[in-house]
Formats: structure tokens, C-alpha cells, sequence
């Protein structure tokens, strides 16, 4: 999943990583959940017109361990 994020140019909300590699969004969401805690990747809040605002990923491509 890392590699995933990592080569994708553009955020993505935790269903459309889970529908890229063929798991739940609950697993997708908490693998991301951890790289952002790592401080691999950031989440961004996307507001659309009514509901809750959708948590978007992409990677920092600064990261060094």
C-alpha cells in the first residue's frame, strides 16, 4: 500500500486506495491513518455540498526514515 500512495500523483480518499488494491475501506483507511501518524503522508479535508468532508492522502515526498 505504501508503494501505492507513493507513486500516485494526486491525493486519494481512503475508498478509491481501497478499490486500486482490492480491500476494505477500513483496512485502506487505517493503513493511511498510520502513514500519516509515521509522518509519511498528510490528510487534507475535502468539503463538498452537504455530509461530512472527505479525508484525502497524498505523500510526502520528502519523507526520510
Amino acid at each position: 500500500m505504501e508503494n501505492d500512495l507513493e507513486d500516485c500523483s494526486t491525493d486519494l480518499a481512503a475508498s478509491e486506495c481501497a478499490d486500486a488494491l482490492g480491500v476494505s475501506r477500513v483496512i485502506a483507511r487505517k493503513h493511511l491513518e498510520h502513514f500519516v501518524r509515521m509522518g509519511k503522508a498528510v490528510v487534507t479535508l475535502r468539503y463538498g455540498q452537504t455530509g461530512r468532508p472527505q479525508r484525502r492522502y497524498s505523500w510526502i515526498s520528502t519523507y526520510r526514515p
